[in-house]
């Protein structure tokens, strides 16, 4: 089965777009197994105007907590860009609460407060930055080949589906 790495950060409006082609396209192709790694367009120390490692750790977290995963898809893309005035999503609790209808929120605060997950994070952050060398975020990789989105403009309907069709 052909494996599809996306990498994508819960606060870029293109991945949130992004994620919606996604879904588009591999309703075309249900042989295709789907590895999320969440990461961020900007990592710490970089100097910007909202860190996104706690939404990125929260994928893990809500994954350990057996969440609705594309329940929680939605939730921490609108918390993270579509209600991004009204929640800080630096802020464990004011995410957690953001997020609450698909996961505990104490318990879900609790695990960011610790950390858990970033070191995964920033292993995501390498490969995708490093290895394999993306301009901008949603970026795919299948085996060899990949995808790279086209800083603030990202990916289409079209060039997704000819990569997959093209590598799977």
């Amino acid at each position: 089965m052909p494996k599809l790495e996306m990498f994508f950060d819960y606060s870029c409006p293109y991945c949130l777009e992004g994620y919606e082609i996604l879904q588009e396209v591999l309703a075309e192709h249900p042989n295709i197994e789907m590895q999320w790694l969440p990461c961020e367009a900007h990592p710490r120390p970089e100097v910007w105007d909202r860190h996104s490692d706690l939404c990125a750790m929260g994928f893990y977290i809500a994954k350990d907590f057996g969440a609705d995963m594309p329940e929680f898809q939605k939730q921490m893309y609108k918390a993270a860009v579509t209600d991004k005035e009204k929640i800080d999503i630096e802020d464990a609790d004011q995410l957690a609460e953001a997020i609450g209808e698909v996961v505990e929120p104490k318990a879900f605060a609790d695990a960011l407060r610790k950390g858990s997950y970033s070191k995964q994070v920033a292993e995501n952050n390498r490969v995708c930055w490093g290895e394999c060398g993306f301009e901008a975020v949603p970026s795919f990789r299948m085996g060899d080949a990949t995808l790279s989105a086209v800083w603030h403009k990202g990916i289409t309907k079209e060039g997704l589906a000819g990569f997959i069709k093209d590598n799977s």
